[in-house]
């Protein structure tokens, strides 16, 4: 079945989730899948007696077919349904795509190319947005194999030799050709609870709110934003996917389209939703190659696609390619970097969480995601980030998990060539793809992409 689209648009400001840190309330600058799952139990249960709220669900529900929230989270037949990450996006923007932890912009003069007039000539303003992936991973191999470089690559822009630094905003929408991304205004609200004997502050309940606001920035270079001002304000928007597993299609939009409040503090007034539109998501398109032809491709050492219809093997083969081009480069100085047959990236779209041996992890390796032999981990742009939470329908805290940021990438190497293993391994990416890995995925955690196509943005865009 293909996912659904939800856009939602706020009506007041959001607090999204994120761990207190002492009397500081902090928000996530987007929405996590397990808010809006959250949000949707919360309709599920809106007309539920006393008695139904003391029954543990759906472990002790009594008849899990009729049950409101039992048919749509926990279906008897299917998958449950799986919630991805919104980000911050324009309504009506055509796409929205999500930065990886490689993507870096240069720190004087940061965001996607942008031009300004200055005495009616256009002048570049932004140095625009480029993937370091490739380049980071060269230029390791390039110095474990020579001390005495002609050339030392290094995070630089390559137009003012600033310092590069990841963009601001996580993720960046699309309307026709125009890359921009949208920046929530955060606030921050102080609260106090007055003891009424004492006429002053009650210990413990002075307190401070982080709160995401009704209205975001955009970046200049979009239909509308001015040169003078820079910016333009827009009501804030979050964007995600939602796989629908075995759930009942029209039961699961209707109490999507019913939700009024995201997020915490929704008694002070906090998280009203405007609207969530929820429209048919793009399906997972297939490939004009076959294994068999990208096998070809490997053997003759020259990668080329049939057509950019973003499908899986073709988003390998254009990272291959990218690669191929930047060991060019470094064969000129007789160097060799990333010897490898051929290469592929998981990119992680929402935090992941994973144990080894008992122990949370900032690794995925081959072992762990089922990957057959002949694939190693050869290079990786990881953060860790720390997640807990309250279950509405428990009354109680979700434990705390360390896991991985969204965004971090994982590259490997395989050094099989044989067309049927190769068959093997992009079978199980197709996989991965489509069920990510690791724990908590219902709600939204360990959502993957193989080989961005943004890493092959190896120059400013």
């Amino acid at each position: 079945m293909a996912s659904l689209e939800i856009t939602i648009t706020l009506k007041s400001p959001l607090i999204s989730g994120r761990p207190r840190q002492g009397s500081v309330m902090k928000t996530y600058s987007y929405v996590p899948g397990s808010v809006l799952r959250g949000a949707l139990a919360g309709v599920l249960m809106s007309e539920w007696t006393p008695e139904q709220r003391a029954v543990a669900h759906p472990e002790d529900c009594p008849d899990r077919a009729a049950c409101s929230l039992c048919s749509v989270l926990y279906p008897l037949e299917g998958e449950q349904p799986r919630f991805s990450d919104c980000h911050p996006v324009l309504r009506d923007s055509d796409g929205l795509t999500l930065l990886p932890l490689s993507a870096m912009t240069c720190k004087q003069f940061g965001g996607f190319l942008s031009y300004k007039v200055v005495d009616r000539e256009r002048e570049l303003e932004n140095h625009g947005i480029q993937d370091t992936l490739i380049r980071q991973a060269a230029a390791r191999d390039a110095a474990a194999a020579r001390q005495n470089l002609p050339y030392w690559y290094t995070l630089t822009c390559p137009i003012c030799r600033e310092a590069l630094e990841p963009p601001e905003g996580a993720a960046f929408g699309e309307i026709g050709d125009v890359r921009y991304i949208a920046k929530p205004i955060i606030r921050r609200f102080s609260r106090t609870a007055i003891n009424r004997r004492r006429g002053t502050a009650q210990d413990g309940q002075l307190f401070t709110l982080e709160v995401i606001g009704e209205q975001m920035t955009l970046s200049p270079g979009l239909p509308g934003v001015s040169e003078k001002k820079k910016t333009k304000i827009a009501a804030t928007s979050f964007r995600g996917q939602l796989d629908p597993g075995g759930a009942p299609l029209e039961d699961l939009k209707k109490a999507l389209r019913n939700v009024t409040a995201l997020g915490s503090s929704a008694s002070r007034g906090m998280g009203e939703v405007a609207e969530v539109r929820v429209r048919r998501g793009r399906s997972m398109k297939e490939s004009g190659l076959s294994p068999a032809d990208f096998c070809a491709q490997i053997n003759e050492g020259h990668f080329k696609t049939a057509q950019n219809s973003g499908a899986l093997l073709e988003r390998i083969v254009s990272f291959n390619a990218a690669i191929a081009g930047e060991r060019a480069f470094y064969k000129a100085m007789d160097l060799e970097v990333l010897p490898g047959p051929w290469y592929f990236t998981l990119d992680l779209l929402s935090p992941a969480f994973h144990r080894h041996l008992g122990l949370p992890t900032l690794q995925l390796t081959p072992q762990m995601l089922g990957l057959p032999g002949g694939v190693t981990l050869d290079f990786e742009i990881v953060e860790s980030l720390e997640r807990g939470g309250w279950s509405n329908a428990w009354g109680l805290p979700r434990a705390r998990q360390v896991g991985m940021a969204a965004g971090s990438v994982f590259m490997y190497r395989v050094d099989t060539t044989d067309a049927e293993e190769i068959a093997l391994i992009i079978e199980r990416l197709r996989a991965l793809e489509e069920n990510g890995a690791g724990s908590d995925r219902v709600r939204g955690a360990g959502r993957l992409q193989v080989c961005a196509p943004f890493h092959q943005e190896v120059e400013p865009v």
